[in-house]
């Protein structure tokens, strides 16, 4: 019988305290609002007594509750698939600037002018190279023979199977 009577007394004050305030407007175009609010706060009131005569006070609160949780899970973890894919992508990028430069290194010391490094790159590592590039100038072979050697020679250095390095000759 004590929340029947919580009820009634908390409806009373509730009543009591909008026609109070009612009188006391500065201007009767607020009366609108003040109805509104009010019967708002008495349907509240309402309704959380419906729900405790159930016996289910923190049912509310409790769905509420979890219904937060999850909308926290769901973005935390919309966060973190977001963060893995920016940090993979920026590892791939940081290695592929990485070898462009030690192809670039690697053939310049043998007198090659390197113009351009594309490694083709994946998550299981380097799979392939394209390189643009000017052979040796004291080459004797041909061209072709200069690129072919060159790509030998990366092929060897990077452990890749043969045909994964392209270089493109230019003059």
């Amino acid at each position: 019988m004590e929340p029947v009577y919580d009820w009634i007394r908390g409806t009373v004050v509730i009543v009591l305290m909008l026609t109070v305030t009612e009188h006391l407007l500065p201007a009767p175009q607020y009366k609108k609002y003040l109805k509104l609010y009010g019967g708002l706060l008495l349907v509240f009131i309402t309704v959380r007594f419906c729900v405790s005569l159930v016996g289910q006070e923190g049912w509310l609160e409790e769905k509420a509750e979890q219904a937060y949780r999850e909308a926290e899970r769901q973005e935390t973890a919309s966060l973190e698939d977001r963060l893995k894919a920016e940090d993979g992508s920026l590892v791939l990028d940081a290695y592929s600037r990485e070898i462009s430069e030690h192809v670039a290194q690697q053939l310049d010391s043998r007198g090659w002018q390197t113009k351009l490094v594309e490694p083709e790159l994946t998550e299981e590592g380097l799979q392939g190279l394209r390189v643009t590039a000017v052979p040796p100038a004291s080459q004797e072979t041909l061209d072709r023979e200069a690129a072919r050697q060159g790509c030998e020679m990366l092929e060897q250095i990077y452990g890749l199977e043969e045909g994964r390095v392209v270089i493109r000759l230019v003059r």
